[in-house]
């Protein structure tokens, strides 16, 4: 779904966990060292799922519109709004270096 507010497009949507064992190995390999990092923190095999196809489905997204491949998505973690830590902050696309899009992921 597309949605423009106060000028600015936003767009959203919805991810699926892929119970097969390949497409999770697929996406795996589309991120990089510190989202598998991330990814290996959580011990929930379902929770685990659940990002790694959310941070795939976002690599993809982002892949398309700086017109690169999802495994090349220059992502960057803004520090979080309340505490400061770029452990769990806002996500950016940043090719060179500049932010050019916030991103918002919810899990």
């Amino acid at each position: 779904m597309i949605l423009t507010l106060a000028g600015a497009q936003i767009d959203m949507f919805a991810v699926t966990v892929a119970r097969e064992v390949g497409m999770l190995r697929h996406d795996w390999a589309l991120l990089d060292a510190d989202e598998r990092r991330r990814a290996d923190l959580l011990r929930s095999p379902a929770r685990r799922g659940l990002f790694v196809a959310a941070h795939a489905r976002l690599r993809r997204e982002v892949g398309a519109r700086l017109d690169c491949s999802a495994a090349e998505v220059p992502l960057a973690r803004m520090p979080c709004s309340r505490c400061g830590s770029s452990a769990h902050g806002r996500g950016s696309g940043t090719p060179n270096g500049q932010p050019v899009a916030h991103v918002a992921l919810a899990v």
